[in-house]
């Protein structure tokens, strides 16, 4: 498989973080809740949920799946995530399709308009397939809207599963 093809996910993951807004409540709607629609990616293999489009400028959320190691996939997106090891993980979640190694970091990243970037990543592997939910948002933001994490990042981690 073409090399490019593999990392064009993981690049997405890292490379469309483009936060510039610094409002830190939730978007408009009620009481800190977050739409959640059906999610399908054929081209990856996966189904789950994911907030409307434009669902927040405080944060990104990607959900990929890589045909590569788990090993492989860390090794490729460490540089691109301003570190050289995943720090302990947090903890582990467990969803319909996987069990989920989570962990929280706040990191720097270059050609990010910003200087700091929280990170909630969840990653999985399945045989020859490494899943990554990532949740990136302004620190402030973070701490201003803890909802975030609960309302979207463990629904999106829950419902994440390869398509039959």
């Amino acid at each position: 498989m073409n090399r490019t093809r593999i990392l064009l996910p993981v690049l997405i993951v890292v490379g469309t973080l483009a936060i510039t807004a610094c409002n830190a409540s939730l978007p408009q709607g009620t009481s800190g809740s977050i739409a959640l629609l059906p999610f399908w990616d054929e081209e990856q293999g996966i189904k789950g949920v994911q907030p409307l489009p434009d669902w927040t400028e405080e944060a990104q959320l990607r959900q990929i799946a890589v045909p590569q190691s788990r090993g492989e996939v860390v090794e490729l997106i460490l540089p691109q995530i301003g570190l050289s090891v995943l720090p302990e993980s947090t903890g582990r979640y467990r969803g319909k399709g996987f069990t989920w190694d989570l962990y929280e970091f706040e990191s720097h990243m270059e050609d990010v308009p910003v200087d700091i970037v929280h990170f909630d990543l969840a990653i999985a592997d399945s045989g020859s397939t490494t899943y990554i939910v990532g949740l990136l948002t302004l620190p402030d933001a973070y701490d201003a809207s803890p909802a975030l994490y609960d309302t979207v990042f463990t629904h999106v981690l829950y419902a994440l599963e390869p398509m039959e």
